[in-house]
């Protein structure tokens, strides 16, 4: 393609411009090497604000519109703007007629500003459909503004269209170029040809610069004849490439979604927060962090756009700041109790004020995640950009809430180590109860911070998977009569110690074990004690690889060899469910006390272990789990003698397993729970005498 006259004459090109997949680029018209000057185009053939300013003053009919006068009217951006409009009106500079012609129309520069609202639909829920719709708010009055002025103040008499000024706003957006002057300062510049090459997060930044009063670029990498040449335009991410220049890219290093901040702060808090951003290199020059607004006079609203990627999917600076709203500050900043607010926010607050902070990020994550779901539903004719970017930014928000997760697992794991502790622990008069005068001491405190504990125990069971919140009971029980002190050893599969019985999620286990992820899920004959994992994530049924993994016994599907394929997915277990909803709330409730204060109520103790046996009492003497129940099909075909209301052998009979159940007969209320009136069957058992087992046996044996 030829170049336009701005290229011609004798300076340095070596390049042309060509039609790529992708679209217009700039191409090596011969071999270059890394570092060798590909164009250089003086600036006083750049759309600058001051060029533009000339341009404006020759065409104002008004004898005071010279420069000066025009810089105190209109401003950098309004300039250029101003000057790009009449220049593709005009066409008369050869200059300009060349470069414009090269310029992508409105529809071709596939920015959201020109989007429909129906094409925008799958962006609800992302900054960036917040920042277009701004926009589209904004633009029609900037317009107004810009028409005002060049009418009324320059005396330019020109009929325009809002098209074409959105048409200029559109290529001044994703155009123009920021270049250091000698003296430092800067300037805004649309250099013709340099706005033709295409971004490539993988060239190194700095390959155009303002030498003198030209500007030139160089080559990032070596090139052959007819090859691509790219530069970088700045460190950013998909959401800002796609609001400034209409496109993204599949690279997982650029991939991203943003959150704002909008923070009331105090003077004190302010103080850490600027710290804090400091610390973080929160900068213009950082792409992570944009600060929109600080507080100035008597507001007090600290506004922080946070960019979220997958290298980076909770960034410290974004964490801070939330910290730093969980701490107790004066109103007046001090330099010690900065300095210390400061290094709190980096490196993480006690237990319970880290959990609030997690748990309130998640929510925002778990917010914003859900709106972008639900767009991706309704959008059917969305923008094919937009749907990329919805996809995009699900699946950093994903990963997001995995670290967010994390570190809330991780806290707790911490807080709960204190488990161990001796702290108030008492012998001698107490020796049977050695943590009586402890929890004596921590109730008043407990009571006092009871609207705190609630807090932090609705976020747990809202946001901790079931099994961490079980453990936390079965490790209150621990502690309660002793057990939270058994040495760590080699975990066996088979026979598991006392103490990692109860192990049912290692994130949180407070205690050492030399054989993590060994025991997943533990059975036995209190099923009190054991419910297995999936079951708590929200499932009707349990589900897990078992205690005992025998392999000889068992066909890649989990069932006994020479047996049918056991149906785990539709097993309806009540009493399971029932099981794991009441301890899930009790050992949020725990846990949140013990992250307070170390200690638990002991109301609330003896509260929680009534309503266990109670509720394994409910339909039989424990609670059937599906490594209990596997472990039973290993031997079958069965025979249960005092089978009661048939509980177990119902769930048995439903996977398939051949079992033969007999009970006592009438059922009686002492046969279960002593609050019951009513007994339910499940099963229809063999209904017998104490005598006729009796008898059973005695056939059995012979």
């Amino acid at each position: 393609m030829d170049l336009p006259m701005v290229f011609r004459d004798e300076l340095p090109c070596a390049v042309i411009f060509k039609d790529f997949p992708e679209g217009r680029g700039v191409a090596v018209a011969k071999d270059v090497k890394r570092g060798d000057v590909l164009l250089q185009v003086p600036l006083d053939r750049c759309w600058t604000a001051e060029r533009s300013r000339r341009a404006l003053s020759a065409r104002a009919a008004c004898p005071a519109a010279d420069v000066a006068s025009i810089q105190s009217i209109l401003t950098e951006k309004q300039s250029i703007i101003a000057h790009l409009i009449l220049a593709n009106c005009d066409g008369k500079d050869d200059l300009e007629a060349g470069h414009l012609a090269l310029l992508p129309s409105l529809e071709s520069m596939n920015l959201p500003i020109s989007w429909t609202d129906s094409e925008l639909e799958e962006l609800e829920g992302s900054e960036v459909h917040t920042h277009v719709m701004r926009l589209k708010e904004e633009l029609p009055e900037e317009f107004q503004e810009l028409q005002t002025k060049l009418r009324e103040e320059l005396c330019i008499n020109l009929l325009l269209e809002f098209e074409q000024f959105l048409w200029a706003w559109s290529i001044y957006s994703s155009r123009v170029m920021s270049l250091t002057t000698e003296s430092g300062g800067s300037i805004f510049a649309i250099v013709p040809g340099l706005d033709m090459f295409n971004h490539s997060p993988g060239m190194p930044t700095g390959l155009f610069e303002l030498a003198k009063d030209h500007v030139i670029v160089k080559a990032g990498e070596d090139l052959m004849a007819g090859e691509q040449a790219y530069i970088n335009y700045a460190d950013m991410y998909n959401s800002q490439m796609i609001l400034s220049f209409g496109f993204l890219l599949d690279e997982r290093t650029v991939q991203s979604s943003e959150i704002t901040l909008s923070l009331q702060v105090s003077k004190a808090q302010l103080e850490v927060h600027r710290r804090i951003l400091d610390a973080t290199a929160a900068s213009r020059h950082n792409p992570l962090v944009q600060i929109l607004h600080v507080p100035e006079a008597s507001d007090t609203e600290l506004i922080v756009k946070h960019a979220f990627t997958l290298q980076d999917p909770l960034p410290l600076a974004f964490l801070s700041m939330v910290r730093i709203q969980h701490l107790q500050l004066g109103e007046q900043a001090h330099p010690a109790s900065s300095a210390a607010a400061v290094e709190l926010a980096l490196r993480g607050l006690p237990s319970k004020d880290e959990l609030h902070a997690l748990f309130l990020i998640s929510a925002l994550l778990e917010s914003k995640l859900q709106q972008l779901q639900a767009s991706a539903q309704q959008g059917e004719t969305s923008h094919s950009l937009a749907r990329k970017q919805n996809r995009s930014e699900q699946q950093v928000l994903q990963a997001s809430l995995e670290e967010a997760r994390r570190l809330q697992l991780a806290t707790i794991r911490t807080g709960l180590k204190s488990f161990s502790s001796k702290k108030g622990y008492s012998e001698g008069e107490w020796s049977k109860t050695p943590w009586l005068p402890r929890l004596r001491a921590a109730s008043s405190e407990l009571h006092a911070k009871v609207s705190s504990v609630a807090r932090l125990s609705k976020s747990m069971l809202k946001f901790l998977p079931a099994p961490h919140l079980l453990q936390a009971c079965h490790l209150v029980n621990l502690w309660m009569v002793g057990r939270h002190e058994e040495p760590p050893t080699t975990v066996s599969t088979v026979v598991p110690t006392v103490l990692h019985r109860f192990l049912l999620a290692e994130d949180t286990w407070p205690f050492e074990t030399e054989a993590k992820n060994e025991v997943e899920g533990r059975a036995g004959s209190d099923g009190r004690l054991l419910a297995t994992e999936s079951a708590r994530d929200g499932g009707t049924s349990p589900c897990s690889e078992g205690l005992v993994k025998d392999v000889s016994s068992t066909d890649p599907s989990g069932s006994p060899s020479g047996h049918g394929k056991m149906n785990f997915e539709d097993l309806s277990n009540p009493l399971l469910s029932l099981y794991d909803e009441k301890m899930s709330l009790w050992g949020s409730w725990l846990c949140a006390q013990w992250l307070h204060c170390e200690a638990v109520q002991l109301e609330d103790w003896s509260s929680m272990g009534e309503e266990q046996v109670k509720i394994r009492n409910e339909y039989s003497w424990s609670v059937p789990t599906e490594e209990a129940l596997r472990l039973l099909a290993l031997h079958q075909p069965l025979v249960e003698l005092g089978a009661g209301a048939g509980y177990w052998a119902s769930l048995l009979k439903q996977l398939p397993v051949d079992i033969l159940a007999w009970t006592f007969w009438p059922l009686t209320r002492n046969t279960f729970d002593l609050h019951s009136t009513n007994v339910p069957t499940f099963l229809k058992a063999k209904k017998s005498a104490s005598s006729t087992f009796v008898k059973f046996f005695q056939e059995v044996l012979r």
